[in-house]
């Protein structure tokens, strides 16, 4: 019973720890552009695509929208800055990305 309650105690402790580490991290960042906003870009920038997968996500270093458009038979990812709305990158994927 002794056992229990302590490994009760440091469950709830690692799961308040792992909480306190990864919430703020995500909620830190608030962008100017929306998702809706974004996505209308990236579409503008290959027109007739259709979207694949979208996330706001940090690469290296810096907070962007991704997009992976279907258009035709490539993959293309677009990623668009989340302050100013503007293309960051347009390119085709390839197998090694």
């Amino acid at each position: 019973m002794m056992l229990m309650k302590t490994f009760k105690r440091v469950s709830i402790f690692a799961l308040a720890m792992t909480l306190a580490v990864a919430l703020p991290a995500a909620a830190k960042y608030t962008p100017k552009v929306t998702m809706a906003q974004a996505r209308e870009a990236a579409l503008k920038a290959v027109p007739g695509a259709t979207v694949k997968s979208e996330e706001l996500e940090k690469e290296k270093g810096q907070w962007i929208y991704s997009f992976d458009l279907q258009s035709g038979k490539e993959i293309r990812e677009v990623w668009i800055d989340p302050e100013t709305g503007k293309v960051l990158a347009n390119e085709v994927e390839t197998s090694k990305d």
